[in-house]
């Protein structure tokens, strides 16, 4: 991997939480002037590594006080420790994410399982080493060496994910499965997403395009006032909540959907549909506890 890192960053004072957004954006920007693709997309996934908490489980704080110039770098975070809460949900939304980014600069989306990290340590382990590896002499890196790198995702899911994603210029990336050589440990632990892809008799076209199908974590089914409680997938910081916002943790986001869902609720239930079906705010409020209990 070849980033063009910048020989220095601006002399203002920056929150140490974002000095891996700032050298990512500073190197991305200097590898777009360069017209160097694969050095954007080093810097792309330099971005997307995790970061050492110093603590086995412990997940790093995202970078919140700045914003980065470059869209592409502004839409990833890093991965998180392995065995934190969440970790394969949220590290297997970066990877897709950074795949979507690099084939929008017509890069290799394959490129993206790179950025994985290892297998989860123990709680117990107090050392912070977990099942890492460091050896500055290793110049491909001991995590590709050794082995060490559990991949997030496997090569028909990235290419699954990136299906339909334009290259900024139009041009195709490659997305053959093989074109990313990554010596790996283990197959990644199961995962709430599910993959879909079409697959054609040989000799024909497919008649549909390959689709990911993110499944909904939201598990709550009442709706009274036909107002179901909106859906929660991963993605974006951690868990997307459908047509509002990105949150880290998977509580949080299932928090933000039934609260959503008491609104609507509550709307209907002021409203004369409501009033005439004997829908009450009480009972949006009743239905809003239920919500919350399912994952509190």
């Amino acid at each position: 991997m070849s980033i063009l890192f910048p020989s220095r960053l601006h002399s203002t004072k920056l929150d140490v939480t974002c000095l891996q957004q700032a050298t990512a954006d500073q190197a991305f920007t200097n590898a777009k002037k360069a017209g160097n693709i694969q050095a954007q997309v080093d810097a792309l996934i330099y971005r997307a590594l995790e970061r050492n908490s110093g603590k086995v489980g412990l997940a790093t704080d995202l970078c919140t006080s700045i914003e980065a110039v470059n869209s592409e770098v502004a839409a990833i975070h890093q991965h998180q420790d392995p065995a934190s809460q969440n970790a394969t949900a949220i590290n297997r939304a970066i990877t897709f994410e950074l795949a979507r980014q690099i084939v929008a600069i017509v890069g290799n989306p394959q490129d993206a399982l790179k950025a994985g990290t290892f297998q989860p340590g123990s709680l117990d382990d107090n050392t912070g080493k977990g099942h890492t590896c460091d050896d500055a002499n290793d110049a491909a890196g001991c995590i590709f060496s050794q082995g060490l790198l559990v991949p997030d995702a496997t090569a028909a899911e990235i290419n699954a994910a990136v299906a339909g994603v334009a290259p900024a210029d139009g041009a195709t990336p490659s997305t053959a499965s093989g074109s990313s050589s990554i010596p790996v440990a283990t197959c990644p632990p199961a995962s709430t997403v599910t993959v879909t892809i079409s697959i054609s008799p040989t000799g024909t076209a497919p008649s549909t395009a390959a689709t990911l199908t993110l499944e909904n974590l939201q598990k709550f089914s009442g709706s009274l006032g036909g107002a179901a409680a909106p859906a929660v997938t991963p993605g974006g910081r951690g868990f997307v909540v459908a047509s509002s916002d990105s949150f880290l943790n998977l509580p949080a986001a299932l928090g933000r959907s039934c609260d959503i869902q008491h609104n609507n609720c509550a709307n209907v239930a002021n409203s004369a549909s409501g009033r005439g079906a004997g829908l009450t705010v009480g009972q949006c409020d009743q239905q809003n506890d239920a919500c919350h209990s399912i994952f509190a």
